[in-house]
């Protein structure tokens, strides 16, 4: 099979079967699900749980299409940077803020994703 084809497959698994599985599941069992525990439902809730789906298929698809048309080492970086935008969203949507270490390894990726883009544009400019 395909990679494209294997993403298309996952992201709409995850999206139509396991996440309602999991979230019946949860509020089955008692979990609190929701703010303060209320189960909460709506079509606009749905609405952009279909929209994160299709971005994150999107996304999927694009990082399988980049490998295969790149460089790893050139197309890498973007992926790395989603530790850091994962840590962003930890702070302004839960407001949970990430330990000293988890600083610390996520400044690292930063670095090195910096300095393959450096590499990149140094690359670019004695090409030309």
């Amino acid at each position: 099979a395909h990679w494209l084809q294997f993403q298309l497959v996952a992201t709409l698994q995850a999206f139509a079967v396991w996440s309602p599985i999991l979230m019946v599941f949860n509020y089955a069992i008692g979990v609190p699900v929701g703010i303060n525990g209320a189960w909460l439902f709506s079509w606009r809730i749905v609405g952009l749980l279909w929209l994160c789906a299709v971005l994150f298929c999107a996304a999927l698809l694009c990082y399988v299409v980049g490998y295969k048309i790149g460089r790893s080492t050139k197309v890498c970086w973007f992926e790395y940077t989603a530790l850091f935008i994962g840590y962003c969203y930890q702070i302004l949507f839960f407001g949970h803020y990430p330990t000293m270490w988890d600083v610390i390894g996520s400044s690292v990726v930063l670095l090195v994703c910096c300095i393959g883009i450096a590499e990149e544009l140094y690359q670019r400019r004695k090409g030309k």
